[in-house]
């Protein structure tokens, strides 16, 4: 029974762990040390996967442990990612108010994420997406002109309390091996090559949802359907 019960912590550890980790980013943040800070948010990101794994492998799914990720995951990729975006590249009224509605938006998305039930997809865009995002553009080393970034930074926090749906990874849909997760997992290669190619897999999740929702991902999958059938036609009729 004490295993047991020292099971079932891990995750809820793991979500802590989750939250000093945006807590000490926004320290970063606060030192004017970005590329530190941005790498606190990338390992919360790692860590919000793993707590959840482990939740689910351990049979560990609780209210507590879904409230506390909340609290963390807001730290860390709303509160953190938020401040990093504006001390980095929006000191100025305007994005203030854009980098406000990073955590704003994120806890919104965050407390529908906990009292709507969602199995196979995402209502919203997921936070850990928002915050990796942000960070990995520190990574990039480079410089948009404010207008874009207030743009870019605008259109995550939309993306959070939308309805758009985007993909979550369970165990059944990677035995799948959907072609998004085949996508995603490619591009997530990427970093090892250039820790400033970081920024590819979250840009690719994020319009994953957005070309989907607007069905160009749907249309370009029926167009490809209906050139193998034109050509296979073609072929029988020589």
């Amino acid at each position: 029974m004490k295993k047991r019960g020292l099971m079932l912590r891990i995750p809820d550890l793991l979500t802590l762990v989750n939250l000093m980790l945006g807590f000490t980013s926004i320290i970063y943040t606060i030192n004017a040390d970005y590329t530190m800070a941005a790498t606190f948010i990338l390992l919360s990101v790692i860590i919000d996967a793993f707590d959840g794994f482990f939740a689910r492998m351990l049979s560990a799914e609780s209210k507590i442990g879904m409230e506390l990720d909340s609290m963390a995951d807001l730290v860390s990729f709303g509160v953190a990612a938020g401040i990093l975006a504006y001390t980095l590249y929006l000191k100025t009224t305007g994005g203030f108010i854009v980098c406000t509605l990073i955590p704003v938006c994120a806890a919104i998305r965050l407390a529908r994420y906990n009292i709507v039930h969602q199995r196979s997809y995402f209502t919203g865009l997921p936070t850990p997406a928002v915050g990796g995002f942000i960070a990995s553009l520190a990574y990039t080393q480079t410089r948009l002109e404010n207008t874009h970034l207030m743009v870019i930074f605008a259109v995550l926090a939309y993306l959070m309390v939308s309805e758009i749906k985007y993909p979550r990874f369970t165990k059944t849909e990677l035995k799948k091996r959907s072609p998004t997760f085949i996508m995603l997992a490619a591009t997530a290669i990427l970093p090892l090559i250039d820790r400033r190619l970081l920024i590819i897999p979250f840009t690719t999740y994020i319009l994953i949802g957005v070309f989907t929702e607007t069905g160009l991902i749907k249309k370009q999958a029926k167009r490809g359907a209906e050139t193998n059938t034109k050509k296979e036609k073609k072929f029988a009729g020589d």
